[in-house]
């Protein structure tokens, strides 16, 4: 498949490392303020649609009516859209591209370079030769789930902002540490350790055991953990982590 990239910002290229890593090797982009040297730039959107299959719709959704515009001025017939751009519903783009254009919609993370996203999808239905090609790509990258579209500002804000909120966290305790006089590549392997540990722990027992349970797992009574974990709540902290959520939702539904 021939993959036209519109926009190179770090969610393409996510995809165009992890697309690169499996096989895939004919792409071309535009991009007005990013440059890769490793892939053809198109000279205008018109001829990347001309040497394209898959079109991925790149750009910021304050950029995308812009886009569309030009788009609807090419030949788009037997192109299959793929846009991961926050906020904009796929009813959006088929008012400018045609209810009769194929589109599939996408929430990934940055992890997919490495096949490790959690990636939503939804589509118009309008049936494509490359669509359950592309699906089988975006499986190959990590867990993809099919969600109702009404659901994507909320996944976005958890699984395409979320690595943002828990890396956060993570500098905190990367601060903290520094007063071990560590290395920061030393720091950076321990940290990540702590992440996969603690996921490795989470996905082996979380069928069978609560969240509260694994928590008390690790809190000895009147130990270090469970007075970390009062400060916490009696400082009401979920409440705080469950409004950063619900603001990148509500942004989300704003773009």
């Amino acid at each position: 498949m021939r993959h036209g990239f519109i926009g190179y910002g770090n969610v393409i290229k996510a995809i165009h490392a992890y697309l690169q890593k499996i096989g895939e090797k004919e792409f071309t982009y535009i991009s007005r303020t990013n440059s890769e040297n490793s892939i053809k730039c198109s000279k205008s959107i018109n001829k990347l649609v001309e040497n394209s299959d898959i079109i991925w719709l790149g750009i910021k959704p304050q950029n995308l009516d812009q886009v569309l515009n030009v788009l609807s001025k090419t030949n788009i017939n037997e192109k299959l859209f793929v846009s991961p751009v926050a906020g904009k519903r796929i009813t959006y783009i088929e008012q400018t591209l045609g209810q009769e254009t194929s589109i599939i919609r996408i929430m990934p993370n940055l992890a997919l370079e490495f096949g490790n996203s959690v990636t939503a999808y939804t589509t118009n239905n309008i049936q494509h030769k490359h669509k359950n090609e592309v699906k089988r790509l975006l499986q190959s990258s990590g867990q993809l789930i099919e969600i109702d579209e009404t659901h994507f500002d909320l996944f976005t804000a958890i699984f395409g902002s979320g690595p943002a909120f828990l890396l956060k966290l993570i500098d905190v305790q990367k601060n903290k540490i520094r007063q071990l006089g560590l290395e920061d590549n030393q720091m950076n392997n321990m940290l990540a350790g702590l992440l996969e540990g603690t996921a490795a722990y989470y996905r082996n027992n979380c069928n069978r055991l609560s969240i509260d349970e694994l928590i008390t797992n690790i809190a000895s009574k009147g130990g270090t953990t469970e007075a970390g974990l009062n400060y916490l709540n009696e400082n009401h902290i979920d409440k705080h982590f469950e409004n950063v959520i619900n603001m990148a939702q509500k942004r989300s539904t704003e773009l």
